[in-house]
């Protein structure tokens, strides 16, 4: 994994080494925070964002959170991260780092 990105838990902010920000949803960022290296299967993708709700949760929230962090992933030049593996569920190709010391400037916009 050469590709590097940082996480804040205080703003569920993602950014890359070139500095560039995205906002990223209360899902996303626990899809991120907790993405083992070897991926996850759906069904514990599902339980690990949406918890006792999992059980509600459909499949087009899920591939819609999917499409989410691909799009968010791909606005900061982190393309082709989240690979879905038919059969198995997602590997996400980047590497993660919680950014703990300091929230991440947010210059989004409004």
């Amino acid at each position: 994994m050469s590709v590097r990105i940082q996480l804040s838990p205080l703003q569920h902010i993602i950014n890359p080494a070139s500095g560039q920000q995205q906002k990223i949803s209360a899902n996303e960022y626990r899809l991120l925070r907790a993405m083992p290296r070897e991926g996850l299967a759906k069904e514990q993708l599902i339980a690990l964002v949406w918890g006792e709700r999992g059980r509600l949760v459909g499949d087009s929230s899920y591939y819609n959170l999917i499409y989410r962090l691909r799009r968010n992933l791909a606005a900061i030049g982190v393309a082709d991260a989240v690979l879905s593996v038919p059969g198995f569920g997602v590997l996400l190709r980047c590497e993660v780092e919680l950014v703990l010391s300091q929230p991440l400037a947010f210059a989004g916009r409004d």
